[in-house]
């Protein structure tokens, strides 16, 4: 799979091309500059012979640089094989280490707002890093536990592509970006809201389906180090320090999503 709106130049553009064009092939991985054509796979630390390249995310930061997945469970082998290059595919490196061992990938992409920040699809869900590979941590919440065969990053949410289970989507992944070791060492901490839209609310004229669109109003995500025993208040104030809102919430989980609902607008007629 070749991402569009490349922003790497000669070897990564045309490795992509043949790396998606030869995975069903089995066949060996090649990265072209101009006409010439260079075998790159033997570069790949640790891959089966007969392993299939599933999908390969160039970077929208540095050029040169690539994330490949493979897998090899058609070869009775779970293990996840995931790897980046910073020199057009001349040398590898693995960036496993922290996955589950028995459970394969099947896609990586990167984050096109947050350098270093990577999302993978794997058999039973997505896990995701910040550090570029280094570490890697689950992002269930209440994704059940499911094949990912995709992701996308669009408009600042994670679309998941799920196998069997729809296509579901993570609103705001502000949280995930911003986190860092230094909030996660204070007491309390509130994440910067997206701009929230003032919706005009109007009946439906059917039935509503089975998917589910995001709550209307302002989103807010706070980080509580130590779990509260009893209710949080949140208190919205404007730039005199009046009170605009306030809402409570019994926090389950250290990140918890607050939202602040709009007032809606009345429509008017043109007179």
């Amino acid at each position: 799979m070749v991402r569009n709106g490349l922003r790497a130049r000669g070897v990564l553009k045309a490795q992509g091309a043949a790396l998606g064009r030869h995975r069903r092939r089995q066949g060996p991985r090649h990265a072209r500059r101009r006409e010439n054509w260079t075998d790159v796979t033997g570069n790949l630390p640790g891959l089966p012979e007969w392993a299939t390249v599933q999908t390969i995310e160039p970077s929208s930061w540095d050029e040169g640089t690539a994330y490949l997945v493979a897998h090899a469970y058609r070869l009775d082998d779970p293990k996840p094989y995931l790897y980046k290059t910073a020199d057009y595919g001349k040398t590898w490196k693995s960036l496993a280490k922290g996955l589950d061992p028995g459970v394969f990938l099947h896609c990586v992409r990167e984050d096109p707002a947050r350098k270093g920040t990577l999302y993978v699809g794997t058999d039973r869900g997505v896990a995701f890093s910040r550090d570029d590979g280094a570490t890697w941590q689950p992002l269930m919440l209440n994704l059940p536990t499911v094949p990912v065969e995709d992701l996308r990053v669009k408009n600042g949410d994670l679309v998941v592509a799920t196998h069997g289970r729809s296509i579901c989507i993570l609103d705001d992944l502000t949280s995930v970006r911003e986190m860092t070791p230094a909030i996660a060492g204070q007491p309390l901490h509130a994440f910067a809201p997206r701009p929230a839209i003032r919706w005009q609310y109007r009946e439906e004229f059917h039935d509503k389906g089975p998917g589910q669109n995001p709550i209307h109003g302002a989103s807010i995500d706070f980080w509580v180090k130590n779990k509260p025993k009893g209710e949080v208040t949140l208190e919205i104030r404007d730039a005199r320090a009046r009170r605009c809102a306030r809402c409570r919430a019994r926090s389950g989980s250290r990140i918890s999503p607050r939202t602040i609902p709009t007032r809606p607008t009345k429509s008017r007629r043109p007179s």
